[in-house]
């Protein structure tokens, strides 16, 4: 625990990326998103675009079908998110074989009937308990 705490207080509390983009938020205006004022002198001013947005401010900021090739784009080349979608892509394929040829697996070592194999297998699966309510087994 105190090794990865140590790691935890080595990360830092804001990413550059992420102060960056703050920082480009403040230059560029709100967008119609409420934010506090910076200074003691802007609590008394109201932004027109926080209160009325434009339909132009709106129609920006909701994405496009254009902008799927590029979204993608950025979501394959980001290994974390790669990997785990792959990781969870082959922990089910390779689990499905097991999953299938359970039943017959115990048949076979155990010496269970084909019934209570399946039943004792069907427990094991992952998606079962959504369908043990439907199904009432």
């Amino acid at each position: 625990m105190a090794v990865t705490s140590l790691f935890i207080a080595m990360f830092p509390r804001e990413l550059p990326e992420a102060v960056e983009r703050r920082r480009e938020n403040r230059t560029k205006g709100s967008h119609g998103i409420m934010s506090l004022p910076d200074t003691p002198a802007d609590i008394g001013k109201v932004d027109s675009q926080i209160l009325f947005p434009s339909q132009n401010n709106l129609d920006s900021t909701l994405p496009k079908l254009s902008e799927i090739g590029t979204t993608l784009k950025s979501l394959i080349r980001n290994k974390v998110n790669l990997y785990n979608n792959l990781s969870s892509v082959f922990y089910m394929f390779s689990s499905i074989g097991f999953w299938t040829y359970m039943p017959k697996y115990m048949e076979t070592i155990f010496m269970q009937t084909a019934v209570t194999a399946s039943a004792i297998s069907a427990r094991m699966q992952p998606w079962k308990p959504c369908t043990w309510v439907s199904h009432g087994t």
